[in-house]
């Protein structure tokens, strides 16, 4: 498989898309869903690769049901891990019209949203923004992150602003 900003392609190129071809004919032998997801090229090489659904949804902790700000697209792992916690924990999705950090400071308080899954590159930019908005997050009980570097600068910080919230990393 080979992915572009303007086209994907499936070519018989190397190894690994007999890999692919194999997932794919299990995933036709055992009746299951399949889903690929391309991965962005940082370890050099842009790849395609073949989950099972059925699996990756299966193994989906079921938390109980909290109010989560759905911030991350579902173009990689971590927008899709959010939805599929949504869904089995029949949680509430909060959406944003804007990635602006006053606004989605705004929708949490207003919303009063306990899971924001976000990248680190947002809490920084957030931190940077600063202003009245992080004054009133008690609502969060889980800060997310993942998919980039953390400083642990903005990781205190974000412990001091809302000491009550778990910090966790979960992806990337």
């Amino acid at each position: 498989i080979e992915y572009r900003s303007d086209k994907i392609s499936l070519t018989k190129m190397n190894h690994s898309f007999n890999s692919q071809e194999t997932a794919y004919k299990t995933l036709r032998e055992r009746d299951r869903s399949g889903l690929v997801l391309f991965t962005s090229g940082s370890s050099g090489e842009e790849k395609g690769v073949v989950h099972d659904l059925n699996s990756l949804y299966s193994g989906i902790i079921n938390h109980k049901s909290q109010r989560v700000l759905v911030f991350l697209n579902f173009d990689h792992m971590g927008g899709l891990h959010t939805l599929f916690q949504v869904l089995k924990s029949r949680g509430v999705a909060i959406t944003v019209s804007s990635r602006l950090p006053s606004f989605v400071l705004q929708r949490i308080q207003e919303q009063k949203v306990e899971v924001l899954p976000v990248t680190p590159s947002f809490l920084a930019l957030t931190l940077a923004e600063g202003g009245d908005g992080l004054k009133n997050l008690c609502s969060l009980k889980v800060i997310s992150y993942g998919g980039e570097v953390v400083s642990p600068f903005v990781l205190q910080e974000w412990r001091r602003i809302c000491p009550k919230a778990i910090l966790k990393q979960t992806y990337g």
